[in-house]
């Protein structure tokens, strides 16, 4: 199924229970790749908005490009105090954006979605000179013996179309040969700090979750109920994300 329906109905649980990114994103990307308050963004893959808040927050102008109707509708809402944005009907291989029209191309949480042949010639088109990509992922960490490694397993005995948390899942050769073979790469931490009904939450937002008809529903719940109870701590946990972000350059054909 096309990225576009796969998270139909995920709208709301989404934007609700989806990690933002750090503020130093902002900050990172400001002193290692020339952005400024006049820079303007192309959000691919924009979901709810949760990144391009943070450039709008900043003072950028963004496009939010997203195919999926639920996620930019939501996204009105959850970005309706700012007026320096456009909600985008349109894909990582077809933006609908002007010829060099950008300074910055984003994608979170994204990028595993796209054709990378077919994207890649369009971010070429819609990038001003000097234009930078970057790809963002909250990854969750794998510290032993913590709510993150038990609620990783229960990931993999419960989603068979798991393959892995953020960029692991796309793996760094394709990332890579994507950014041409040179890019910067910043890691942040992150963090989540979530409640019982949180963690369900943040579980169902997920493409590869399976839906209340699986049979293996009822016993998935009952084993993100037991890992949070074993964790929590005056009824919450810690979900702990490493933030990695790539900075790339993409080179145009002579």
């Amino acid at each position: 199924m096309h990225r576009g329906r796969l998270f139909d109905g995920k709208s709301e649980i989404y934007s609700k229970f989806r990690p933002s990114y750090p503020d130093e994103v902002i900050s990172t990307l400001r002193e290692n790749a020339g952005l400024n308050q006049d820079s303007v963004v192309a959000d691919i893959g924009s979901g709810t908005g949760i990144l391009s808040k943070l450039f709008l927050m900043h003072g950028n102008f963004v496009y939010c490009v997203e195919p999926n109707s639920d996620m930019r509708d939501k996204a009105k809402d959850f970005l309706s105090s700012f007026n320096n944005y456009r909600l985008i009907d349109g894909s990582a291989e077809n933006t609908h954006l002007p010829d060099k029209s950008v300074d910055f191309v984003v994608a979170a949480q994204s990028f595993h979605w796209f054709d990378p042949e077919l994207s890649k010639r369009e971010f070429k088109r819609i990038l001003r000179p000097g234009g930078k990509v970057v790809l963002l992922w909250n990854n969750r960490t794998s510290k032993h013996d913590s709510f993150n490694e038990v609620y990783e397993n229960i990931i993999m005995k419960f989603s068979p179309k798991y393959h892995g948390t953020g960029s692991l899942s796309v793996g760094e050769e394709i990332i890579e040969e994507f950014l041409d073979g040179h890019f910067l790469l910043f890691t942040l931490s992150n963090l989540q700090k979530l409640a019982l009904d949180g963690v369900k939450g943040r579980h169902f937002s997920a493409s590869y979750a399976i839906e209340p008809e699986d049979p293996d529903y009822k016993e998935l719940l009952n084993s993100l109920k037991g890992a949070f109870n074993k964790y929590q701590e005056n009824g919450f946990v810690d979900l702990e994300y490493e933030t990695r972000i790539y900075v790339g350059t993409l080179k145009h054909d002579v």
